[in-house]
């Protein structure tokens, strides 16, 4: 088995530390569940004696009765009062529903939102109408179309009417009926009529004093020649029933009573929501924790609870202020009068509500006490803490399982690495094709990868020495071999002992000069190995060639100008390397410049660098040459007359010398072609 699959089969018995705390907090989630429930049970219960033993407010829950038979509407509150406009703009968003208003014709029909806010009430009416008929003033004063009618109840306890007409899309006309058959203009009211796919709508809004307590509407269908069909939430010869809304006064009492994380409800008899006060976390929109209760938002991780810990099924969670109405989906009329206890969901977390009806005397019921309460907002601290153990666990296991993954495909992939590098490095032939990959970990891999890569890199060495022997060696013996070869043979043909001389000198001197090479080229290749072991010094580049300057003029027994233009001449070099370079050159200089002629060591710093200079009189370099003047066994010293062996390999070590130092080597003539210049570059840091 693979050493990854190893570390991964290890890692998978750390999942038993979660497991464990799940199964732990399975247990504890059904004792925090039963004791929430009682919690809420009592502070249910509270509120309800206390409503019932106060006659103001067992007043308000009954004040907004129904007569048998008849449906109330709703005003749900808002927080901002809407634009009168005749679009529904605002209403698309309002977080309750419309109510539905619907007659005998399936093609005429209507939906109805209302709401209140600082005394006035606001409503929305959208009528699905085939046909729409505007007003014409000409038919009627009032409404010689389609119109909506209001009612309500004035301060004498008489029915109210009004009409709501306009006779094209924009400002509606609002009048009150003052008698029978008779209207005047009603400038309280204010409405706006627009059309829109398949009828139209309109938005209205009136004060609270114009209605008293109660409100019936109804959409009328005019043909405009005295027919027409109606929709109403009034039902043919009943009263106007009340309006139903929230009281600030009743909101007040439960605003005593409520905690931070609980939704604690008013409801009438006939279950209207009359107060409606605080909200539970899972109303809300959470992160993953609560950065104050530290408490895990279960809502995202639900499938992995669901996965570990069995839970009965609940239903879905209606809310009451959608419709203003409460109907519990579990309960009958009949078995309100009990107190109902029951656990929904709502996006995915659980909410517990209870249900306590307010008893008067007699066991008449007066109205309903309704707490809500989710599971996330629970503030017990060992809850909170369960969360928290849950949560470092997996997070520890996950931790745990990618460090051993990912050491495990690291190391993996180290071995592999150097595996593969050792097997390419190698060519067919054996030949070194490619270097092992730098490795500078301390640990057992990067010492063997150094190892292996030390080896390769000797064996790459010597391989190319002893492949470019060969082109060197044949590209100087050639000549000699072919001296000698031509001078024996000539020797052996001929019979006068004076040529017989000559041709015995010419292969000596050819002898002579294959001697030369061979010792040359062994100068050569011990310099290239001892670059490697050579140690470099931090010297004074100034004293260093003011030194060598008087040297060289006493040896070669002329002038040997120096020329230093720079104060800080330190540097980080081999002395000893650096010597025999500028030897080399100096002897070039010497053997090429004329007698009369000049030779300046120079000195001198620019920028980053160190300049180091022979420049010398005499004959230039050819133009052909010079990009070949420093590779092995070149050389232009036929054009001097000198009796001195040279193979070219002087300034082959001249550039070996000055690569191992980091610089480079220039050759040029000079810009007034009365000389050569040799300039050695290395670097000042």
């Amino acid at each position: 088995m693979q050493l990854t699959r190893q570390l991964v089969l290890v890692g998978t018995l750390t999942l038993i530390l979660p497991w464990s705390g799940l199964q732990f907090i399975a247990e504890m989630e059904a004792s925090l569940r039963d004791g929430q429930t009682r919690a809420m049970k009592a502070s249910a219960q509270a509120v309800a004696k206390l409503v019932a033993s106060d006659a103001n407010y067992f007043s308000l829950l009954s004040r907004h009765l129904a007569p048998g038979g008849q449906d109330a509407l709703y005003a749900h509150p808002l927080l901002a009062a809407p634009i009168v406009d005749g679009y529904d703009d605002e209403w698309r968003h309002f977080p309750f529903s419309a109510r539905s208003l619907a007659g005998a014709d399936s093609d005429f029909s209507a939906d109805l939102q209302l709401a209140f806010i600082n005394g006035n009430y606001y409503g929305f009416l959208r009528v699905q109408d085939g046909k729409l008929n505007y007003h014409n003033p000409s038919k009627h004063p009032v409404a010689s179309g389609d119109h909506i009618q209001l009612f309500g109840i004035n301060a004498k306890g008489l029915i109210a009417a009004y009409k709501l007409s306009a006779s094209a899309p924009g400002k509606a006309q609002a009048y009150k009926e003052v008698s029978t058959g008779r209207f005047s203009q009603e400038h309280s009211i204010k409405a706006y009529w627009q059309e829109r796919s398949g009828g139209y709508q309109v938005e209205f809004q009136f004060p609270e004093a114009s209605f008293g307590s109660a409100l019936a509407l109804a959409v009328v269908d005019a043909d405009g020649n005295g027919a027409s069909r109606t929709v109403s939430t009034l039902p043919v010869g009943q009263t106007v029933p009340p309006i139903v809304r929230v009281q600030p006064v009743l909101e007040n009492l439960l605003a005593v009573f409520t905690e931070w994380d609980q939704r604690l409800s008013l409801l009438s008899v006939d279950q209207w929501l009359i107060a409606d006060v605080g909200h539970y976390v899972g109303q809300q929109q959470l992160s993953d924790f609560d950065d104050e209760s530290g408490q895990m938002d279960r809502s995202r991780y639900q499938w992995l609870w669901r996965l570990f810990i069995r839970q009965p099924h609940f239903p879905q969670l209606d809310d009451p202020a959608i419709n203003g109405r409460f109907l519990s989906p579990t309960l009958q009329a009949d078995a309100l009068a009990m107190v109902d206890t029951q656990w929904y969901r709502r996006r995915d977390s659980l909410v517990a509500r209870v249900l306590v009806p307010i008893t008067l005397a007699g066991d008449q019921i007066a109205g309903y006490v309704v707490i809500e309460q989710a599971t996330d907002s629970e503030s017990a601290a060992s809850a909170s803490a369960l969360w928290r153990l849950l949560r470092y666990s997996l997070l520890s296991v996950s931790v745990i399982g990618l460090a051993l993954i990912g050491y495990a495909s690291w190391l993996s992939w180290r071995v592999r690495r150097l595996s593969r590098a050792v097997e390419n490095a190698l060519g067919e032939k054996g030949a070194i094709e490619q270097a092992l990959p730098e490795n500078f970990s301390a640990d057992e891999l990067g010492d063997l990868s150094r190892s292996f890569s030390s080896v390769l890199g000797q064996l790459h060495e010597y391989t190319s020495y002893l492949k470019t022997l060969s082109s060197k060696l044949s590209h100087e013996l050639r000549t000699p071999l072919a001296v000698v070869k031509t001078s024996l043979d000539n020797l052996q043909h001929e019979t006068l002992t004076e040529q017989r001389l000559i041709y015995s000198e010419r292969a000596q001197a050819g002898a002579n000069r294959l001697s030369g090479i061979l010792n040359a080229m062994s100068a050569a290749s011990r310099l290239e190995e001892s670059l490697v072991q050579s140690e470099f010094e931090t010297i004074d580049l100034g004293a260093l060639v003011t030194e060598l300057g008087q040297a060289y003029s006493d040896i070669f027994s002329r002038t040997i100008e120096v020329d230093i233009d720079s104060i800080d001449c330190t540097a980080r070099v081999v002395p000893e390397l650096l010597v025999q370079l500028l030897d080399k050159l100096v002897d070039n200089a010497v053997d090429f410049c004329p007698a009369e002629g000049r030779i300046v060591l120079q000195l001198t710093r620019k920028g980053e660098w160190f300049s180091v200079s022979v420049d010398n009189d005499g004959p230039l370099l050819p133009n052909v040459m010079q990009h070949q003047l420093f590779d092995s066994l070149v050389s232009v010293r036929a054009t001097a007359s000198t009796e001195k062996t040279h193979l070219g390999l002087g300034l082959h070590i001249v550039r070996l010398i000055a690569l191992h130092h980091k610089g480079k080597v220039l050759a040029a003539n000079r810009s007034d072609s009365a000389g050569v210049i040799f300039t050695l570059l290395l670097p000042a840091a």
